[in-house]
């Protein structure tokens, strides 16, 4: 009967320093429950739904990034035309002048004081005034530059 107390009772556990117990963390595989899946459809389809709306969005901002690249391009070709051909059209003060005693009528530019265009006066402008025009004058970059100021030309006198 010894022999059966001695075997019945349990064996003594080992000391705790030769066994040392760490929680860790492992990246294994784990099968979905239908739950998982259930969320993870929802999610596939959520973030399919706003790829497409973010794919809709680029391609209106890519258009219309393309139609200001355009512009400035169109603009780029008029600013190079305009240096190949070396003028521009733009407006500048200039001068007209009515001679009555030779019935003519001469534009003069009032920068560089060239001749712009030297024409008859027509029936209408040959007619006396009753009442006379106020003098008209022009803003100029310089400051105002009145028409009947008096100004003549380089070289030319008022005789």
């Amino acid at each position: 009967m010894a022999k059966a107390k001695a075997e019945a009772e349990p064996k003594e556990t080992p000391p705790a320093r030769d066994v040392e117990i760490t929680p860790t963390s492992e990246h294994l595989k784990v099968l979905l429950t239908v739950a998982d899946v259930n969320e993870r459809a929802k999610d596939l389809a959520r973030k399919t739904s706003e790829a497409a709306s973010l794919t809709e969005e680029l391609k209106e901002v890519a258009s219309d990034f393309k139609s200001k690249i355009l512009g400035l391009q169109t603009e780029a070709a008029r600013i190079s035309e305009e240096i190949n051909r070396g003028w521009i059209y733009k407006n500048v003060p200039c001068q007209e002048t009515r001679d009555f005693n030779l019935a003519t009528c001469r534009v003069v530019r009032l920068d560089t004081w060239e001749v712009v265009r030297e024409r008859a006066l027509t029936a209408d402008e040959l007619q006396p005034k009753l009442i006379p025009e106020e003098p008209k004058t022009i803003e100029d970059p310089q400051g105002a530059v009145g028409l009947n100021e008096g100004k003549l030309p380089p070289g030319e006198s008022a005789n």
